[in-house]
């Protein structure tokens, strides 16, 4: 609860009676304003409910502040299992959580393409009222493999959030069963990301008809933290990008001075771990960029 909501409720008289409470929680419910539209679900309009009544608890009794806090926790993102907020109706939710914020997100599968031909995968901000975090469909689950080495990411992304806090995020292949993403700042320190990282096999897996398991992760690296480690002085996270297994690219000798480009290390590792704990890759990252115009790729 905030500083702000919680010195209002500190200014409120506390009601002496059964009747003054029940008045009380009667107001409390006619002030709430309606949530918006998405789709009738039974069990989230008990959770409405059940809202309006704590926030009427909570303005005679700390337990009730408590209570109000945890309902506070539910409402805005569905449960890992369901069909997503946001749709469509044949999707499961595989994975859940919030941003430093509390803003909520859901990682939601779906069959997708002609006739439900393709596997999807999308992250979706429900609050925000659609999906924000891009989406990706068919090779999502596969392996990929090189001469050089594996590669475990299906799909990966690094983007700034109006917030200020930096979102990491993406799909990996069927091997990972967790993984570890370190965030080196600007003066050198090594900082440890907490990682959300939900592997789909199973169940779920079928009603999206997946054809091989995959995992899904998210992290944050808060605003405050972002602005102290120097991720300000990127103007764009995308370029931000994960190496791949092989040689690094040499310079073709027939093109213009311009277009030799020597990228700098990038500021994440991304560190992926097997079924037993034993790791399998440690990814680097590095600072790409957009070639000037004349620049073959």
């Amino acid at each position: 609860m905030s500083d702000h909501l919680g010195g209002l409720l500190a200014e409120l008289p506390v009601p002496a009676s059964a009747e003054a409470r029940e008045r009380t929680v009667t107001a409390a419910r006619a002030a709430t304003p309606a949530a918006p539209a998405l789709r009738p679900r039974r069990r989230r309009g008990a959770i409405a409910a059940a809202a309006a009544i704590a926030l009427g608890l909570a303005l005679v009794s700390p337990p009730g502040q408590a209570a109000i806090e945890k309902v506070g926790e539910l409402v805005g993102i569905g449960a890992v299992g369901e069909p997503p907020t946001l749709g469509p109706g044949a999707g499961v939710i595989v994975d859940n959580g919030r941003a430093p914020d509390g803003s909520g997100y859901e990682w939601n599968a779906y069959p997708g393409g002609v006739g439900g031909s393709e596997s999807c995968i999308r992250l979706d901000w429900p609050a925000r009222g659609g999906p924000t975090g891009g989406s990706s469909c068919s090779s999502f689950p596969d392996s990929s493999k090189s001469p050089w080495g594996r590669n475990y990411f299906s799909s990966y992304l690094i983007q700034r959030l109006g917030s200020g806090d930096v979102l990491l995020f993406g799909v990996t292949t069927r091997e990972p069963h967790s993984m570890r993403i370190t965030f080196t700042t600007a003066g050198g320190a090594e900082q440890q990301l907490p990682v959300d990282f939900a592997r789909v096999e199973g169940e779920r897996l079928e009603r999206v008809k997946a054809p091989a398991p995959f995992g899904v992760f998210t992290a944050f690296v808060p605003a405050p933290l972002a602005r102290s480690g120097g991720l300000d002085r990127y103007r764009n996270l995308g370029l931000i990008a994960a190496v791949t297994p092989g040689p690094p690219l040499e310079h073709d000798p027939s093109q213009p001075p311009e277009c030799s480009y020597e990228p700098p290390p990038g500021p994440f590792e991304y560190r992926f771990y097997d079924r037993a704990g034993k790791l399998l890759d440690r990814v680097p990252t590095i600072i790409s960029r957009i070639a000037p115009a004349g620049c073959r790729p």
